[in-house]
């Protein structure tokens, strides 16, 4: 088996204890290449489980893809610092998923455990991460999250989502910026700040200034409407 998808959306009544003995199966399943996990709806899942996933993962030593689809769930910045924690292990991975919209209970403290696992993963060349309808996450959380672009090196894809996310500001952009300049051999990138906070040319000249630097990119999709 190399690709494993499993979809639990809407499945409130799995929780923590489902999802442990899923994680004991894992690592027994040392050949697999790619798992797309779909938890989306679960109201009322925080996380439980994401721990004993994580550590099943670094068992798996030819994973290359983990998707994480947790749409609307209540997933908090520790549990997102256990599953960080653990992946930053897979040094195997070469693209990394994760939807985390209406997830409110994460902060720029969950954009930080992303960044220290990203530091650690240089031969990633896939990066997706979703966090629309997230009113916390703001300028800091964008600061944090491109000290760890400025890792990835072999990236070729990078897609962000930050659609309705009203307290990122032309700062933010401005330090995702600094992170952006750095992936030289980026080949497609797409950016959502739409209805963000007024979003001012300062922050768009530091995106623009920044893509002009990646003489690689042959496809580039810019949203910042409101």
């Amino acid at each position: 088996m190399h690709t494993l998808s499993l979809n639990f959306s809407g499945c409130i009544e799995i929780l923590g204890p489902g999802l442990k003995t899923l994680s004991e199966c894992l690592h027994k399943l040392v050949f697999l290449e790619n798992i797309i996990f779909d938890f989306s709806e679960w109201a009322e899942y925080k996380g439980e489980g994401l721990k004993e996933i994580g550590e099943s993962l670094k068992s798996l030593t030819s994973l290359k893809t983990i998707s994480l689809n947790l749409y609307n769930c209540r997933v908090t910045d520790e549990a997102l610092k256990s599953l960080s924690d653990n992946l930053k292990q897979v040094k195997s991975l070469r693209c990394i998923n994760l939807k985390l919209q209406e997830c409110q209970r994460i902060t720029d403290e969950g954009l930080k455990n992303i960044s220290e696992c990203l530091k650690k993963l240089p031969s990633l060349r896939d990066l997706i991460l979703d966090f629309s309808n997230n009113r916390i996450i703001g300028d800091k959380g964008l600061k944090s999250l491109s000290s760890g672009l400025k890792k990835l090196v072999s990236l070729r894809l990078l897609s962000l989502r930050f659609l309705y996310c009203d307290r990122i500001t032309a700062k933010g952009l401005k330090n995702l910026s600094e992170g952006l300049k750095e992936l030289i051999r980026l080949n497609s990138i797409k950016l959502t700040f739409q209805m963000c906070s007024p979003l001012t040319d300062e922050g768009l000249k530091s995106i623009s200034e920044s893509l002009k630097r990646l003489t690689s990119l042959e496809t580039v999709s810019l949203n910042f409407s409101s």
